[in-house]
C-alpha cells in the first residue's frame, strides 16, 4: 500500500506538471514531460527510499542503480509520449498508460534491485 500511496503522489505531481505545462503554458510535450517526470522523481526516491530500503541501505549503489532505472524510464516515456502525440492521443491519457506499465517493473526493481 506505502508503494502504491508514494506512486499516486508523484502520478499526480509528474502529470499535473506535464498537464500545467502543455496545456496552460502551451510549451512542447517533451519540455512538460521532463519537468513533470524529474519532480516527480525527486519525490519518488525520496519516499520509497525510506519505505522500502532495509536499514537505510547504501545509498550511493541505491542512488546508481536508481539513475540507471531512471535513464531507462525518462527515454521510454519521451518516446511514449512522442508517439501517443503524434496518434492525437491527449498527453495525460498517453502518461497515464506509461505509468501504468513502468509501475510494475519499477516496483520489482526497487524491491530486489534498488534498495536492498
Amino acid at each position: 500500500m506505502k508503494y502504491i500511496s508514494i506512486g499516486g503522489l508523484c502520478f499526480v505531481i509528474d502529470a499535473g506538471l506535464l498537464w500545467f505545462c502543455t496545456g496552460v503554458l502551451g510549451w512542447d510535450v517533451w519540455l512538460g514531460a521532463t519537468i513533470g517526470y524529474w519532480t516527480g522523481v525527486l519525490v519518488n526516491f525520496t519516499l520509497n527510499r525510506t519505505v522500502m530500503a532495509r536499514e537505510g541501505g547504501n545509498l550511493l549503489r541505491q542512488t546508481t542503480r536508481y539513475g540507471i532505472l531512471l535513464g531507462f524510464n525518462y527515454l521510454v516515456t519521451l518516446a511514449f509520449l512522442h508517439l501517443t502525440a503524434m496518434l492525437g492521443m491527449p498527453v495525460v491519457a498517453g502518461k497515464t498508460v506509461i505509468v501504468a506499465a513502468s509501475t510494475c517493473w519499477n516496483y520489482l526493481l526497487y524491491r530486489f534491485w534498488i534498495f536492498v
